[in-house]
């Protein structure tokens, strides 16, 4: 029977099961697999292409050192966001940003432009004061499978914009020294089956994650509703929340409206252990309100 209502996370938790199971075709499967999370990376990039969201430079431009920025998302706006940012006594940069020690890319694997690249972050001013952890992992990164070093993937357009080139991970080869392992893309894509010790330092993310977590005084939730099934992040979020001894505001930004908005905020009540939550219908009004 033709279905036509599956959603994107149907559909990947189905090919999981069925790669799990010893039957004929496993390969042409994990092709499929393959195959749909380059093209789910190549639609996220061509919806975002464009100038930077002038609502999350607001965010970013708002931001204090020692603040975390926790995303679930692969796509770029708060990454391009952080990396143009300008304001004096913050800083952020691809080399050490992410929470863990990341080379950068840029262009094609030449070898005169990637020495560049990582010449100029290695003496970039100082290190980054602000974090963003990505969860889920990002559209430009790509790591070593051998040796387990991550890449952030640039280039550069005739704008001097920032574009992610997906789909090359198999053509790129780490450069650490004896290595020349061939680069994975790194996606933990939006499975019922997530699987997060597939990639060495994501749980070392989770991690940093929930101590920023149990730390903060203000906490602001950005379109994000704790779906059952992101049973890894509920559980961060309720673990973490036991342990803050701090926590003085929590901020919701998000669109739902009459019951849906009501049963949300019960939720959000519930995992953060208030009684009083700030709201905004949108991300505009949100900023709107943020210190320039």
């Amino acid at each position: 029977m033709h279905r036509s209502d599956l959603d994107m996370e149907e559909v990947l938790t189905l090919l999981n099961i069925e790669m799990e199971e010893d039957i004929p075709g496993r390969d042409r499967l994990r092709q499929a697999y393959e195959e749909y999370l380059l093209l789910m990376a190549l639609t996220f990039d061509k919806i975002l292409y464009g100038e930077p969201c002038p609502h999350h430079r607001r965010i970013a431009q708002s931001l204090g050192a020692g603040d975390t920025v926790i995303s679930f998302n692969y796509e770029l706006l708060m990454d391009y966001a952080l990396h143009h940012l300008q304001r004096d006594g913050i800083q952020w940069h691809i080399k050490d940003g992410y929470g863990i020690s990341c080379d950068p890319l840029a262009g094609m694997p030449a070898t005169e432009d990637l020495q560049r690249v990582q010449e100029t972050a290695a003496t970039a001013a100082g290190g980054s004061n602000v974090k963003l952890l990505k969860l889920h992992g990002s559209l430009n990164w790509l790591y070593c499978p051998q040796c387990g070093q991550l890449y952030a993937y640039e280039h550069s357009d005739a704008r001097g914009h920032s574009v992610i080139i997906n789909g090359m991970a198999n053509m790129i080869q780490c450069t650490t020294e004896h290595c020349c392992q061939r680069l994975s893309r790194v996606i933990i894509p939006p499975t019922l089956m997530k699987n997060y010790q597939s990639i060495p330092f994501i749980p070392e993310l989770w991690q940093q994650a929930r101590q920023a977590l149990q730390r903060a005084s203000e906490i602001i939730v950005i379109g994000y509703s704790f779906p059952t099934t992101d049973f890894r992040s509920n559980w961060m979020f309720r673990k973490a929340m036991v342990d803050n001894k701090s926590l003085k505001k929590v901020t919701i930004v998000d669109a739902a409206e009459g019951y849906a908005r009501q049963a949300l905020l019960t939720k959000h009540k519930s995992i953060f252990r208030v009684d009083h939550l700030a709201f905004h219908h949108d991300i505009a009004e949100f900023t709107s309100t943020l210190e320039r």
